[in-house]
């Protein structure tokens, strides 16, 4: 919960910048589900790049307690805040 503490520390356009950043993030994010969703529909999502990714690409998975969608690169799960390391 460190950065949410920390949240309170900044300004106002930090704060901003931030939730414009991680909204952003958001929309590319749904942008790329949208086009897996359309090429497993069509059967191509097995020649998509992500298929080709290193290991050390962050990995999709979801939040054991409220099924939320996170990264294995995530500390903190979005919505319900539960530590996803443990």
């Amino acid at each position: 919960m460190e950065q949410y503490e920390n949240w309170q520390n900044l300004s106002l356009q930090e704060r901003q910048e931030i939730l414009n950043q991680l909204q952003q993030e958001a929309l590319d994010f749904n942008e790329f589900l949208d086009y897996w969703h359309l090429a497993e529909q069509k059967g191509e999502h097995k020649d998509l790049p992500s298929q080709h990714c290193s290991s050390t690409e962050p990995k999709l998975s979801s939040c054991g307690q409220c099924g939320t969608a996170v990264l294995s690169t995530d500390n903190y799960c979005s919505n319900c805040g539960v530590d996803l390391h443990q």
